[in-house]
């Protein structure tokens, strides 16, 4: 799960989730102990010896963040404990199923830990730092930390150094402490700065030097982002409230601890012993183990004391498992008042060499040490890398990069070597401007020639001379591919500009090498291996384990008849993450059906938002865009809701008897960029079965562990294997239709079954519409027959398919369906409904006349008493049933001959579609044509299209219906208005949600409904926050309007019917008379500020005060009178309390019913003018949302 750390150190939480599900997968979990016993099995006996075992032991100890075995007496206890994990304690071989429990077990220790102590790895980018030296706050809190600074030499850089040193990753700095951090983004900026930081430190001139230097940071940051481990956690004695409050949980959790404890021959424990229980309640009480917190342990030594449990005195279990609540409780206390926060820092190391600290062993505890593949979600424990959902992909369970150094042949002062890059990825290919492939040497090592490559730095040659100077003198070379065009210095397999095939689509264009000659190698004639390498393929993404000693490569010559090893191999793995390599996804994903009219888009910000995030490509609108600028390295986007790069649609298109159509098409949204040799991969359990792809290439990958089918797709070459960037008016595009063959056993069009499970382009995963937004079916389909064509009351269903067949019904006296004829149209006759007017048809003669004639027909359903002229699904009385109570009774049709189309046999599809369901409040969009429904014949053995089918949904509007949840409790309103129809409320509340469209606003009203147990309306503070929580996270709205009644005092300025702007609410009833909790008790929060709104409109403003009384006690009036408020009501400073906490503006609208300070008594006023200050809050209301319309938040 992705979280944002303020704005430029990006996020990935690591809870244990991911290991969980890692050894959750049988297969993929087996597949991995297979290949590493198979590794430590070097006799092949089957089984592990305890000296086979020592690698592992050895692994897992680092992976601890243990010390070498033999330098430690406690490191050496724990390395003795986890080889008798493995052996249980007897000195002999370990089975496989033996080796894959313990391991299991570890694994599974390890999430544990990570569940109650999540680690968040950030990514330094340089953009916090950034802002922290360009904000406000900078002088001020350096200069604090200069005035902290006692160094000795007084010297300006010392105090650089220690600055850096006090600066945390909250202002964009990693940890300092880390030599690799100091080594290669603090040291190299010094460096930069020069003999200025060699002068005294002053206040001003350390200001100004270490902005300099910040500066220089950042830019490192940018080319070399730092990986950080940061953790923390709060004990706040929640955890242990939980516990408390909870009998059943308490006493199971407490039977448990006692069962380990050791007892007297009278079944009696040592108070001594509390410690030891203590520590094992401790996770179910959200507490840290005894021992591993220095600030808890005091606390813990103080309830100790609170309860005299340190005497040694024997117990009774009951009276032991008192004392051990009452300490429980005593360290409650204590952390309410006082919480703990625990937070630690560390690198993890790019690449990795070792794991990463992320919490400090202790000589007590076992506390993981963990190493991050990739920098990210995954484990490494040295020699046992451990792949999650992310490390190890299931898709492509080989897929890395492999980078291989073969030294062939010895010189007098090095050796000659080839590297080859191999690309085992099935669908990850390296594109354009291709691989950097980047190394430190291990001594002072050259690289004196080079053929199919090249260094693209020299470096500082100048003590070689000569006429024959070094390749390149640096310690870090960073070495490119050559391209094709270059016709020197070329050698096999070279030259291809970078490029690496996807391993499925191009094999032979999956590898690359070039040769080398290294010099200066010292007295060891075929050298160290280099440190630190690194691959850009072509941006950051993959991390690379370090060059090991492997056996050496092997050619042939002879014809093959004869094997030539090299002299020595050394091999590095490259593993990718999609979290280093883009901080967006690039890719969403739209979905569409034959069978439903209504496109399932790409998710709003799938790859960002155009405003939110500072990280979003720019934009362009359609239409506008300007080519005179041709810079390809800029990537410029059209502007779209999702602002993806490229969308890929999936259309299911064509359902026949033994087989099913769906037409892909990928779209191209980048003006400056064109993708060439672009793949596709889908996720599908219809690729199980055969597959016939139409315009792109195809095949279907194998899987682990998966039980969809997967397959790949990628252009034709010369055809479409690139895909076009977009011009002014049109994106570029390429499409496929694929005709699939049914599993007989799992082939549904229901449940949104025929769209994909995942979509990857070019490797990256693609953002997935939500799966109950997917197009689903509708009830049913016409089965009407020519000369019909299919017009049905299916709108009506739609409607209640995705807004509100949850609760909303048609109730007496029924629905009324009108419209106007696009020509001269007559209705010849109907069944199953009736039109309530004939109309003028005296222009026909003989004995059989039209139906009606109207050219605006308004249509009544059939009673069900009716005997005749009935069609299928008729005649309810023009009732529609609530979905979620009676699917079968919440559709209605009719049947119907229309004549006098005109020279269109199949008409036009009439306008003005209207529809009273029983009153007004719906608003229909155009009847449009859309794919023809389907029915059935001969058992169901064949489909029947019908000729043509309009479609059109209607939305219902409170507005429109004019019977606002207002009129019936005016005390509460919320109307949340948002961009998009997001998933409704959870079933078993009471809420109501209204949902419409108002001019350019999307409108939603939420009603708390009715309180199921007293059967009155839910009012007061408990409902407001439930609803407005609830709403907030179901529909994402822009802006909350609470508009209600209140009271306001006389001597305020309030007079009945006044309409009220608040500024600020409070609450006057939750008193809590503890230093701190007083505040918080009145929750003091801002409205939104609309100056705008307020001058506009001449709206009064106040505060407000609430509380969940309708009357006034003597302490209530006084809290009233310190709130300094205006108005007092039930619900305001409860839904502002939310809307505050989840940062959605909230503004309040509320109308004076009754004077609080005035002669009559509260209930009886307000009851008085409920009514006629409800007709003055209408108005007042719907002026508010006028103004809002066609303006941004930030505009009120």
């Amino acid at each position: 799960m992705a979280s944002k750390r303020k704005n430029g150190a990006k996020g990935e939480i690591v809870d244990g989730s991911k290991i969980m599900e890692l050894v959750g997968n049988e297969q993929v979990f087996s597949n991995f102990v297979d290949n590493k016993f198979e590794e430590l099995d070097k006799d092949r006996d089957g089984k592990l010896s305890m000296k086979e075992l020592e690698p592992a032991v050895a692994d897992i100890g680092a992976g601890l963040g243990l010390p070498a075995q033999g330098t430690s007496p406690d490191s050496d206890h724990i390395y003795y404990e986890v080889l008798n994990e493995f052996t249980h304690g007897k000195q002999e071989k370990v089975s496989k199923m033996e080796f894959k429990e313990v391991l299991s077990d570890i694994l599974l220790g390890m999430a544990a830990g990570l569940k109650r102590d999540p680690i968040v790895i950030l990514r330094m980018e340089g953009e916090d730092l950034l802002e922290f030296v360009n904000g406000p706050s900078y002088e001020a809190e350096m200069a604090s930390i200069f005035s902290q600074i006692e160094s000795p030499s007084g010297s300006l850089r010392e105090h650089v150094i220690e600055a850096f040193g006090r600066l945390t990753v909250d202002q964009g700095v990693p940890p300092t402490s880390d030599s690799w951090v100091f080594n290669n983004v603090v040291d190299p900026a010094l460096s930069q700065a020069g003999p200025a930081l060699d002068k005294p430190a002053a206040q001003e001139t350390f200001l100004e030097e270490f902005k300099k230097v910040a500066f220089s940071v950042v830019d490192i940051l940018k080319e070399k982002p730092v990986i950080v481990a940061h953790s923390e956690n709060t004990f706040d004695g929640r955890g242990v409230k939980r516990l408390l409050s909870n009998k059943f949980e308490l006493e199971r959790t407490l039977n448990l601890a006692l069962e380990n404890l050791p007892k007297d021959r009278n079944g009696k424990i040592s108070k001594d012993y509390l410690r030891v229980a203590l520590d094992l309640v401790s996770p179910s009480a959200g507490l840290p183990p005894v021992g591993a917190i220095e600030e808890m342990d005091k606390v813990i030594v103080e309830a100790f004391k609170m309860v005299n449990a340190d005497d040694t005195n024997t117990v009774t279990e009951e009276e032991f498992k008192k004392s051990l609540t009452e300490i429980l409780g005593g360290i409650m206390l204590q952390l309410e008042g006082n919480p703990i926060s625990v937070s630690s820092n560390s690198v993890v190391h790019e690449p990795l060499g070792s794991s990463s600290t992320l919490l400090q062993p202790s000589s007590s505890k076992w506390l993981w040490k963990f190493g991050m593949c990739r920098q990210e979600d995954a484990l490494s424990m040295q020699g046992l890398s451990i792949f999650s959902a992310d490390c190890f992909d299931p898709l492509d369970p080989t897929g890395n990069i492999s980078v291989t150094f073969d030294i062939y042949q010895r010189t007098d002062d090095g050796y000659l070597a080839r590297v080859r890059l191999e690309n085992y990825h099935q669908y990850r290919h390296v594109e354009k401007p291709g691989w950097k492939l980047g190394w430190r040497w291990a001594k002072s090592e050259v690289i004196w020639s080079m053929s199919g490559a090249i260094a693209t730095d020299r470096g500082n040659c100048s003590s070689y001379s000569g006429s024959q100077m070094p390749h390149s003198c640096r310690n870090d070379p960073i070495i490119v591919d050559l391209s094709p065009e270059v016709s020197e210095n070329r050698s096999e397999h070279c030259c291809r500009g970078g490029l690496l095939s996807a391993w499925s689509i191009d094999p032979f264009g999956a590898f690359s090498s070039f040769e080398l000659e290294v010099r200066n190698v010292g007295d060891n004639p075929l050298g160290q291996p280099p440190n630190n390498l690194t691959l850009m393929a072509p941006g950051p993404g993959y991390t690379c384990s370090p060059l090991l000693d492997t056996h050496p490569s092997v050619s042939s010559d002879f014809g093959g008849l004869r094997q030539v090893p090299v002299l020595r191999t050394w091999k590095s793995t490259c593993a990718y993450s999609s979290f280093l390599a883009n901080t967006l996804p690039v890719c969403c994903v739209s979905l569409s059906s034959f069978y439903n009219p209504v496109v399932t888009s790409c998710r709003n910000c799938s790859c960002g938002c155009r405003e939110a995030y500072k990280s979003t490509a720019s934009c362009i609108r359609p239409g506008s865009l300007s080519r005179s600028n041709e810079d390809n390295t800029i990537e410029t986007v059209e502007c779209t809701d999702h602002m993806c790069p490229v969308r890929v649609h999936w259309h299911f298109k064509n359902n026949y008897m033994n087989q099913w159509r769906v037409k892909l098409t990928i779209s191209n949204y980048n003006y400056n960029k064109n993708y060439s040799n672009w793949n596709l991969l889908v996720q599908h359990p219809g690729f199980t079965q055969k597959t016939s792809t139409y315009s792109f290439n195809s095949t279907k990958l194998p899987t682990l562990g998966i039980q969809d089918g997967v397959s790949l797709f990628w252009g034709i070459d010369f055809y479409n294997n690139e895909l076009l960037h977009s011009e002014k008016a049109k994106v570029g595009v390429v499409t496929t239709e694929i005709l699939l063959d049914k599993d007989p056993n799992s082939f549904t069009v229901s449940n949104g079954w025929a769209f994909p499970r995942r979509i990857y382009f070019n490797g990256d995963n693609c953002e997935m519409p939500l799966p109950d937004t997917f197009p689903m079916l509708p009830n049913r389909s016409s089965t009407l027959a020519p000369p019909y064509y299919g017009f049905t009351l299916l709108f009506i269903l739609l409607v209640r398919l995705e807004n509100y067949h949850q609760y909303r019904h048609v109730e007496k006296p029924g629905w009324k369906l009108g419209w106007r004829w696009a020509k001269s149209e007559v209705i010849w006759s109907m069944s199953g409904a009736i039109a309530t007017d004939r109309g003028n048809c005296s222009s026909y003669s003989g004995s059989q006349m039209p139906h009606s004639c109207r050219n605006d027909p308004i249509i009544v359903d059939l009673s069900p008493e009716v005997s005749e002229n009935r069609s299928e699904h008729c005649c309810r009385g023009g009732l529609l049933s609530a979905w979620s109570i009676d699917p079968f009774g919440a559709f209605s049709s009719f049947e119907l001959e229309v004549r006098n189309v005109g020279d269109n046999p199949l008409g036009q599809p009439p306008n003005n579609l209207t529809l009273m369901a029983p009153g007004p409040g719906y608003t229909c969009s155009p009847l449009l044509d859309t794919h023809p429904s389907v029915s059935s014949d001969f058992g169901g053995l064949r489909q029947v299209p019908v000729l043509r089918t309009w479609k059109s949904t209607c939305a219902y509007s409170s507005f429109l219906a004019n019977t606002l949840p207002l009129k019936r409790n005016r005390a509460l309103m919320l109307c949340c208005l948002q961009i998009l129809e997001f998933p409704w409320f959870p079933g078993r509340v009471p809420w109501v949600r209204y949902h419409g469209t108002y001019k350019d606003l999307s409108i939603n009203l939420i009603w708390p409904g009715k309180d199921p147990a007293s059967g009155v309306d839910s009012i007061g503070t408990i409902p407001s926050a439930l609803v407005t929580y609830a709403a907030i996270q179901a529909l994402q709205p822009d802006l909350i309007i609470n508009a209600g009644t209140t009271g306001g005092f006389k001597a305020k300025g309030a007079s009945i019917g006044d309409i009220f702007i608040i500024s600020d609410c409070a609450f006057h009833d939750r008193r809590i008379p503890i230093p701190g909790f007083d505040l918080y008790g009145v929750g003091l929060r801002k409205a939104f500020n609309t100056p705008n709104l307020i001058k506009e409109l001449n709206l009064k403003v106040g505060r407000l005060s609430t509380g969940d009384s309708l009357d006034m006690t003597l302490q209530d009036e006084s809290l009233i009178m310190a709130n300094d408020a205006t108005v007092i009501d039930m619900e305001g400073a409860a839904i502002a309390y939310v809307a505050d906490l989840l940062k959605v503006p909230a503004i309040f609208v509320k109308a004076v019913t009754n004077i609080v300070d005035g002669d009559k008594p509260i209930v009886e006023e307000f009851l008085e003018n409920l009514a006629a200050v409800a007709d003055v809050l209408d108005p007042a209301v719907e002026q508010v949302v006028n103004f809002i319309n066609g303006k941004s938040v930030s505009e009120l």
